[in-house]
């Protein structure tokens, strides 16, 4: 029976640290509004952060204008006692030009580790808004 008890306490113990494992990771995707747009209509772009960043590299953004960022967001979380924060950086762009546009992957770099987001492909169609205009 003592070892059923010592087996019992083992395995939350490990769920305990699985868990909190799970919570504290630090993690870096990107996102995009849009995915197909025409030449010069606006979309963004978006870098989505869990966990305390140091610092982060942005794509260089070829091919298109930024109508405005870097912009943040900032979460704070505290539940149970344990904090986890959320930071979304993101951009407002529209393309230059028509075609298969791609966006570089960004990279986050934290205290321990360095995180890298996935690229886009984004289809730029040839048609012009005559509301838009273009830089």
């Amino acid at each position: 029976m003592n070892d059923m008890l010592m087996q019992k306490k083992n395995s939350v113990l490990l769920l305990l640290l699985l868990i909190g494992f799970a919570f504290g990771a630090q993690t870096a995707s990107a996102k995009l509004s849009l995915k197909k747009v025409n030449i010069g209509q606006e979309f963004e772009y978006a870098i989505l952060i869990n966990g305390q960043p140091n610092s982060y590299i942005p794509p260089d953004f070829e091919g298109f204008n930024k109508v405005s960022g870097p912009n943040t967001s900032n979460t704070y979380q505290v539940k149970d006692g344990v904090t986890t924060i959320s930071m979304r950086i993101y951009w407002t762009l529209s393309a230059k030009r028509a075609g298969k546009i791609r966006i570089a992957p960004a990279s986050v770099v934290f205290a321990d580790s360095r995180a890298q987001t996935k690229g886009f492909k984004l289809r730029v169609r040839n048609k012009i808004d005559k509301h838009i205009q273009l830089n």
